[in-house]
């Protein structure tokens, strides 16, 4: 074969690569800004610290955004969680205090894998206690 149609249909394939691979990096980007766009207030009823990452259960649905040291040794007494549409913080309003946590990212889980894994970690949570 001619070398200089192997060259040009490389060149093609690496320009269709790399739009390919732009377009997943933008639409990844966009749907990371749902997250931060959202607005949410509930009432905290437990928590669970996997990895990098805490679940909180609000009302009755999971909400996980990245770690932060202060849940390490937090107690949920009547405290609730809010963010406003287009800040980067979480406060955590509890009856004595208001607490305030960065994070830029998080989401309602719905993932079936994501919330059998924290049903595992509940359960573990509430034997060592």
């Amino acid at each position: 074969m001619n070398p200089k149609a192997i060259r040009i249909y490389l060149i093609i394939m690496g320009i269709i690569g790399l739009i390919m691979f732009a377009g997943l990096f933008l639409r990844s980007h966009k749907s990371s800004q749902k997250w931060i766009g959202m607005e949410i207030y509930g009432q905290m009823n437990d928590f669970v610290l996997i990895d990098k990452n805490v679940f909180i259960l609000l009302d009755t649905v999971w909400y996980s955004f990245s770690y932060d040291r202060l849940f390490e040794n937090f107690i949920i007494n009547e405290c609730r969680l809010s963010k406003e549409k287009g800040y980067d913080y979480y406060y955590i309003l509890c009856p004595d205090s208001e607490i305030q946590v960065w994070s830029g990212s998080g989401g309602i889980v719905t993932d079936k894998i994501w919330l059998r894994r924290i049903e595992i970690a509940l359960k573990k949570k509430k034997k060592n206690q």
